[in-house]
């Protein structure tokens, strides 16, 4: 099947925003490894829920601040422009946050959709509501994160995932299709699904 467009999550996977999710949840007086949206959304509205989606966005608005691009992305995005690959993002983060990332790094990048627009991955949403822009089916895309849901994401949309993991694989790395530790190396891999 020939590769129409490839999605991408942003933070840690496109760019390096610095987020701590660790100091986030000890700021947000959560448990360690508490998953951080789910927990914000299940809180009753009123002051708590207000202050812990304050933190939130202080938090990611730092995050878009200090976004830088991670090594080898931009080559790796010139060589899917000159191809005629399609490139969306698909990210937990909110849209005030996203786009004031992609506006400094000068990312044009279409479709966008944040958590304020479909429902926060490992739902599929996101996904489907991308390939469905671009007229193709989720077989002709690639979801490339480096989490847990980014992969949980693309196995629920039915579409091939690529986990970028510069550091140690994590313990659920079998679950993507691919692993990637640099964008220099992307090309490569991208060959794989043409």
């Amino acid at each position: 099947m020939p590769l129409h467009g490839v999605i991408f999550d942003l933070d840690g996977t496109l760019v390096d925003s610095g987020l701590d999710f660790d100091a986030i949840r000890a700021d947000l007086n959560f448990a360690p490894k508490q998953p951080i949206l789910e927990t914000v959304e299940r809180l009753p509205p009123g002051d708590e829920k207000k202050r812990c989606l304050a933190i939130l966005r202080e938090h990611e608005l730092r995050g878009a601040r200090q976004a830088t691009l991670m090594p080898g992305i931009a080559a790796f995005l010139a060589t899917l422009s000159e191809r005629s690959i399609k490139v969306g993002v698909l990210t937990r983060n909110s849209r005030e946050s996203t786009d004031i990332t992609l506006d400094r790094l000068q990312l044009k990048l279409q479709p966008v959709l944040t958590r304020d627009d479909v429902p926060a991955k490992p739902d599929p949403a996101g996904l489907l509501n991308i390939c469905e822009n671009w007229g193709c089916g989720t077989d002709e895309a690639v979801f490339v994160g480096d989490y847990l849901f980014d992969i949980q994401a693309g196995r629920n949309a039915r579409m091939r995932t690529v986990l970028y993991t510069p550091a140690d694989p994590p313990e659920y790395a079998h679950l993507a299709d691919h692993t990637l530790s640099s964008f220099h190396d992307a090309i490569e891999l991208l060959d794989e699904f043409l």
